[in-house]
């Protein structure tokens, strides 16, 4: 899904792309990687940044989330953690 939005409501326009669908359970991930690759090369054309949102009431870090991260590597090479920015979900204020 892809949607724009200006930045805090006025600045530059900010483009989000979401991926969802890394393990999926019926093993499709070579199938969404392909796609994920032709929508940000077509669609997209220009990534600054991936942003991981992991939910913060799951203590640790699970298989899928590896998966996906070694899969994302193996698409746009080592230098892909340089431009991983990481947030939280459901945090407890």
């Amino acid at each position: 899904q892809l949607l724009e939005l200006p930045w805090r409501g006025r600045g530059p326009l900010l483009r989000g792309v979401d991926l969802c669908g890394f393990s999926d359970s019926e093993g499709r991930d070579s199938d969404f990687l392909g796609e994920m690759v032709r929508c940000l090369k077509e669609e997209v054309g220009q990534v600054h940044c991936f942003l991981l949102l992991l939910n913060s009431q799951e203590a640790r870090v699970g298989r899928h989330i590896k998966d996906m991260l070694l899969a994302l590597r193996s698409v746009f090479g080592d230098g892909l953690l340089r431009h991983v920015l990481l947030g939280f979900t459901r945090w407890d204020y």
